[in-house]
């Protein structure tokens, strides 16, 4: 559960989903990603000249632009709350709080994924020094 300060100055509460509906959405994340063909420097984890911000945009623009991504996460905004309400396609409805959509959306997206994604990180992150330090003795 996170409390989130928004733009509107609305009172939102992000609830983690039910298994289902967080696997749901990250499923559908990976799906996009897969897509793309993007690159990233995870040795360096810096924004150096490695880092490509067009292809990251691209790989996000993916991702906030899909139907199933935006379905699953709706299944996950639904536990939330804006205002004391659950958090619907409704809630956006009124121009004044759609200001409030992506700073929602990218905590959502955090508390419901993060627990998949930071672990598969740190695996990879751990392959990566084990395989340069294979490289450097030989």
């Amino acid at each position: 559960m996170a409390d989130l300060s928004v733009p509107s100055g609305a009172k939102v509460v992000i609830n983690i989903a039910d298994w289902e509906d967080a696997f749901a959405l990250k499923n559908a994340i990976n799906k996009e990603i897969s897509k793309k063909k993007f690159n990233i420097n995870l040795a360096g984890l810096s924004l150096d000249s490695e880092f490509n911000i067009a292809e990251f945009m691209s790989v996000a623009l993916a991702v906030d632009s899909s139907p199933v991504v935006n379905e699953a996460l709706k299944k996950c905004l639904i536990r939330s709350t804006y205002n004391g309400q659950k958090i619907t396609s409704a809630t956006f409805e009124p121009a004044e709080c759609r200001q409030d959509y992506y700073p929602i959306v990218m905590e959502c997206l955090m508390v419901n994924t993060k627990d998949f994604f930071v672990p598969l990180v740190s695996r990879l992150l751990s392959l990566l020094s084990m395989t340069a330090s294979t490289k450097n003795q030989k």
